[in-house]
């Protein structure tokens, strides 16, 4: 059997001509690989070398339909988005009638032209949306369109969320993203059985490590622990905070941090590796979830 992934997923090539793409991803489609006999990407692709924080994937009946990426956050950047509207709908199409299963990665601008272009396709309908499934302030209105679209029973198959089960929807599944295989978790243990007993430990001062991981956004919500650094410190915990992942918010983070007089307690990663991020994890006293 085969399956098309269509999302908005940067890969790239590396210097041995094998695709890549963010290391958790990669995870996540291996374990989807396993599943098909083929697995065709719809995605944006450039020549490389991939950055920080990518990597190949293992499979070997993956390929890929490139996709021209396009969209950001400016006026301009927006309207250059309705050159592409076509050439997207056109091939998630053209790929989604030759295969036996489609899989939607949303929310993104690609995902939403694929839930139109892939309807009646011929093929099986899945999605998934990897973002908060409620109203939020900020949210950006074609995310807001496209969990309402996903949501209805238009769409045509189950769609997995981050939200409890709802008996009136019964095509929205709870879901969480399988990032990490069993060997990861098993190896894991030592570290994290080492990191209670020194939470526990009463004659610890600290620093406290604090770290958050993700793209620094306004849906991930990181402006919400720089903001606590003061209080925390006024409480009188010695704590530090490192940030890792990078974005469109990174400098109104850093001068947030500065403007608070907390920049000294916070340090920015920027993007790294898949094992940076499982060694900042270790190391971390508290890993924080901001995501709206």
């Amino acid at each position: 059997m085969r399956l098309a992934v269509i999302g908005d997923t940067q890969h790239y090539r590396d210097s041995e001509g094998r695709l890549c793409a963010l290391e958790p991803v990669v995870n996540q489609l291996d374990r989807w690989a396993e599943l098909f006999d083929e697995v065709v990407l719809c995605a944006p692709l450039d020549p490389g070398p991939p950055p920080a924080g990518f990597g190949p994937y293992k499979s070997t009946n993956l390929s890929i339909e490139p996709l021209q990426k396009a969209g950001g956050n400016t006026r301009a950047a927006k309207f250059g988005l309705l050159g592409h509207l076509i050439p997207w709908a056109r091939t998630t199409r053209r790929v989604a009638r030759s295969v036996d299963a489609v899989h939607l990665r949303c929310p993104c601008n690609i995902g939403l032209v694929a839930i139109f272009s892939t309807w009646k396709a011929g093929a099986l309908r899945y999605a998934m949306y990897a973002g908060v499934w409620h109203d939020y302030v900020g949210e950006p209105r074609f995310f807001r369109l496209q969990r309402k679209l996903l949501g209805s029973k238009w769409f045509g198959g189950p769609v997995s969320v981050y939200a409890d089960k709802n008996p009136e929807l019964g095509h929205l599944e709870p879901f969480f993203s399988p990032s990490y295989s069993s060997s990861d978790i098993e190896s894991a243990r030592p570290r994290s059985d080492a990191k209670i007993l020194r939470i526990q430990d009463s004659s610890f001062n600290g620093p406290w490590r604090l770290v958050t991981v993700g793209r620094l956004t306004p849906n991930k919500n990181q402006q919400t622990i720089i903001r606590s650094l003061p209080l925390i410190v006024q409480g009188g915990a010695n704590v530090t905070l490192d940030v890792y992942g990078d974005g469109p918010c990174r400098d109104e983070l850093e001068n947030l941090a500065s403007d608070l007089g907390v920049a000294e307690l916070v340090t920015f990663h920027g993007s790294v590796s898949h094992g940076d991020v499982m060694e900042a994890f270790a190391n971390g006293d508290l890993n924080l979830l901001s995501t709206r």
